[in-house]
């Protein structure tokens, strides 16, 4: 062979496609074939002008040169001859696209959607399960914990600040908290922007190497006290407030406390974008800002310090050394007991089963568009017969039909991708957005950013790359699998009987996938609107909140609290109105009878008009009546019916004695239960009266029928004709903010969840239409022949439906029993779950049944139109 020709390994391996009786056959002609090509694209390439097509060749030329010289030898000719074949098939391919573009469309539409939607989620899903911490180490990271404390964790102030000052200090022991002296609005270019502010301890930066987009570190300085304030500012906050100017930096603006006073603020670096946040506690923060003086100080206060690993030791040996530390430091009759919690770990949790649900969903919508992005390629392959037929008869070989295919699934991928890039950019931006910026039970999912970099865009092509060489490759292995020659004769040209019996296999393995995104989502739609509306025990609507303050913003005192209240009960439009609960007192409560522990019963101390401000019924007995308000009576309590029944399930409750901090007080009324958690019962709870006087803002007024415009200026005129210079902000009360803790994340899930079935509906009728009208088509010989023979156009018409309601049927079956195993699985595992699976099986699977039915229509409409005597003059 001469040397001129690619390795003979590499094509006896590539021949392995080929069946054994062809196989020497094929790989001379392959042979054969490149060496043709060789000498004549070399002849063509001569006296071409240097355009951009040319100076890829040329660098291509350069490249088979190198690999000439590791050979011993080639013509230099070979390369621009192998870059023209190239080009010449890709030229091919997009004038094929172009005389398509209905299915070239198609395509396009079926990568962006599902790749889109994938890499989307991905940006979102890597951060909680495929990548640590956004700082280097972030594995090594930990929090030292004392379990002897009374909090059960944390540190000791005093101890801390030991370790900072010990041989140990290389550690670390960093910590962050929200900032309270800093607050209020931030003046930029005339407006004002709500600040909300962390604070963090010298070598904070250091000890976790957080990366900046630009600026510099806190320097010892900054943190003196009484130093010029400085901040870095968060990514998000940057680009939201400055429209990501990189001349922020180093610029002094002003900041305004809601009390009036002013403070300038330097803005000295910005946080990059995977840094969002460090608490699972608050909100993300806009700024950052080093702490001056000591974070914490007293004998009673605690810290929870940071601790960086060094490479290679454990995070038990590090426990003991700062436990022998301390205790040589203090010694104690116990001896001292450190544990370190993973930084990682406590940070990331909260958001792996609302992640680990998208990335599912995404990953079986990608499987969808998957499916129909080979089977749109596979049934286009099968109604080129004639032109395989002709390429053939002109001394095309296999190989090179092969390549066309591959090459013309390559053009359409590379337009698909970017497509998806775009719209996966444009989910991210969106759903970014919309992710719960606050703790939402322990899961603050914007702990975790979501950023659409090199990883996302990198997962988003090698996926649309494999889904597409395999889009190829397929039809193109089939092309391989035949003989040209004998398609010549077919004017359907790749199909066959295996081709029709797999497509008939994907077809119910894609209506599988189908009933398990749709049912999924349908169940998890309903049982999200179901969590979200389930009974609360109270009606917080036509509700607001009143904020009483004085002039300098400081609370009322007991008289002018009084006052105010009385002025807003009296105030048009207000048919009931009370402070909220004031404290949650922490008092023993002894229950003798029932089976409870007393330790989970909460102790609300009430001042008057709670109960009717919020409408809480009175179930049975009585609530408080004024005289007992005003002694602040502690002989007496009201139960909620979840403590009555759990405490006294065989008797009645009222009339019963309870011991609130060894008192004894008799049980005069029980109440219905209010939840202030959606995701859990609520706990059993005792109401004591307390005065008015005693009570603080802010206060809850009932407006029926809405509080309207201009309520605040009702309520502001009514309190400053009994309390000159109040002032009076009005807000209403909101689901949102009642159960931000317990909704956030099923209100972000809802909406995700809603898109996911609808783009696999979509999806699902795109696949299911595709593939009927590729099954008439495989059959349309066939179909001819039999109305040659007499057959009817229903005869036709009924073997269409049937091919099209059979496989159905079977991928339905099986999508709505694995449906109906998920739904069996988040039931076990979510508080409360009611979603009506079997009934959202059944409509999704009707509904996919009608779709299968309907997509046939077209196809049998077709079947019925051959003419048989087209069909036998071809036979």
């Amino acid at each position: 062979m001469p040397r001129s020709h690619p390795p003979r390994r590499l094509l006896v391996l590539i021949s392995a496609l080929v069946p054994a009786d062809r196989r020497r056959l094929w790989l001379e002609e392959w042979e054969a074939e490149f060496a043709h090509h060789l000498q004549t694209r070399a002849v063509e390439s001569r006296g071409r002008t240097w355009s951009a097509r040319r100076l890829a060749g040329a660098v291509q030329h350069a490249v088979w040169l190198r690999w000439q010289s590791w050979r011993g030898g080639l013509d230099p000719r070979a390369s621009d001859a192998w870059a023209g074949d190239l080009a010449g098939d890709f030229r091919y391919a997009i004038r094929a696209c172009r005389r398509a573009p209905g299915f070239s469309f198609t395509v396009v539409m079926t990568l962006a959607v599902g790749l889109g939607l994938a890499s989307a989620i991905f940006a979102f899903a890597d951060g909680y399960l495929f990548r640590s911490l956004p700082f280097p180490g972030g594995d090594r990271t930990y929090y030292v914990n004392d379990p002897d404390t009374i909090m059960g964790g944390g540190l000791r102030s005093a101890d801390a600040a030991l370790l900072r000052h010990s041989a140990l200090a290389g550690l670390g022991f960093v910590e962050w908290s929200v900032a309270t002296s800093v607050g209020g609005q931030l003046v930029v270019d005339d407006r004002h922007v709500d600040l909300f502010a962390y604070e963090v301890s010298p070598g904070f930066r250091s000890t976790l190497r957080l990366p900046l987009t630009a600026g510099r570190d806190f320097s010892p300085d900054d943190h003196a006290a009484g130093a010029p304030l400085v901040a870095w500012l968060s990514d998000r906050f940057w680009r939201r407030e400055f429209g990501g100017r990189p001349d922020v930096v180093g610029r002094m603006y002003r900041l305004e406390s809601s009390r009036g006073a002013t403070k300038e603020l330097r803005i000295v670096g910005i946080l990059a974008p995977q840094v969002s946040s460090f608490d699972l506690n608050n909100p993300p923060p806009d700024v950052v800002v080093p702490a001056q003086g000591p974070m914490r100080s007293g004998p009673n206060t605690y810290a929870f310090p940071l601790v960086q690993l060094p490479p290679g030791e454990s995070p038990e040996h590090t426990a003991q050394r700062i436990a022998a530390f301390l205790q040589s430091e203090a010694p104690a009759a116990k001896p001292r007991t450190i544990r370190l919690g993973s930084l990682e770990s406590s940070q990331v949790a909260g958001g792996k089963p609302t992640a680990r649900l998208f990335f599912a969903g995404a990953l079986l919508v990608l499987l969808l568009a998957a499916m129909n992005l080979v089977h749109l390629l596979v049934s286009r392959g099968a109604t080129r017969g004639a032109e395989v037929a002709t390429r053939a008869a002109l001394g095309a070989s296999p190989w090179r039909v092969a390549r066309l295919f591959v090459a013309e699934s390559l053009v359409l991928g590379a337009a698909g991708i970017g497509a998806a890039l775009l719209v996966g950019r444009g989910l991210a931006s969106l759903i970014a957005a919309n992710v719960p910026q606050f703790p939402t039970a322990g899961r603050n999912l914007s702990l975790v950013p979501m950023v659409f970099d090199a990883r996302v865009v990198g997962f988003a092509v090698a996926l649309g790359l494999v889904m597409t060489i395999v889009g190829g490759i397929w039809p193109a292995w089939r092309a391989l699998r035949g003989s040209l020659h004998g398609r010549a004769r077919s004017s359907t040209g790749a199909g066959g009987p295996g081709a029709h019996r797999w497509a008939r296999v994907i077809l119910g393995s894609e209506l599988t996938v189908a009933t398990v995104v749709l049912v999924g989502a349908a169940f998890m739609g309903a049982g999200i609107y179901r969590y979200l509306t389930q009974p609360v025990g109270f009606d917080y609507r036509d509700r607001v909140w009143v904020s009483l303050a004085d002039a300098s913003g400081q609370p009322l005192p007991g008289t002018d609290i009084e006052n105010a209240v009385r002025a807003i009960r009296s105030a048009p439009g207000v048919a009931a109105a009370g402070l909220d609960t004031v404290s949650v007192g922490r008092q023993t409560i002894d229950v003798t009878s029932g089976t409870i522990d007393n330790k989970d019963i909460r102790s609300w101390r009430v001042p008057p008009g709670f109960l009717q401000a919020w409408g809480v019924p009175v179930v049975r007995g009585r609530w408080f009546e004024d005289a007992e308000f005003i002694r602040s009576a502690d002989d007496v309590a009201v139960i909620d019916e979840r403590l009555a029944r759990l405490a006294w399930p065989d008797a009645e409750a009222v009339g019963q004695t309870i011991r609130v901090n060894n008192v004894p007080s008799q049980v005069i009324g029980v109440v219905a239960s209010r939840k202030s958690l959606l995701d859990r019962e609520p706990s059993p709870t005792v109401y004591v009266p307390i005065r008015e006087s005693d009570a603080r803002s802010p206060l809850v007024a009932w407006f029926p029928g809405g509080a309207g415009e201009g309520a605040s200026e009702r309520l502001s005129a009514s309190v400053a004709a009994v309390v000159p210079g109040a002032r009076v902000k009005v807000t209403p009360v909101s689901f949102d903010r009642l159960f931000a803790r317990s909704a956030g994340e099923a209100q972000f899930q809802a909406p995700v969840m809603g898109a996911f079935g609808v783009l696999a509906a979509v999806v699902a009728a795109i696949g299911v239409f595709g593939l009927v009208s590729y099954l008439v088509e495989q059959r349309r010989r066939e179909f001819g022949i039999r109305m040659a023979l007499g057959a009817r156009q229903a005869d036709v018409k009924r073997i269409v439906f049937r091919e099209a309601v059979q496989p159905t049927v079977v991928g339905l079956i099986l999508g709505s029993g694995c449906a109906y195993a998920l739904e069996s699985v988040v039931r076990s595992k979510v508080f409360g779950w009611q979603s009506n699976g079997p009934f959202a099986i059944v409509i999704v699977a009707c509904g996919l049944l009608l779709v299968a039915l309907v997509a046939a229509l077209v196809p049998a409409a077709r079947a019925v139109r051959v003419d048989p005597a087209v069909t036998l003059k071809a036979e």
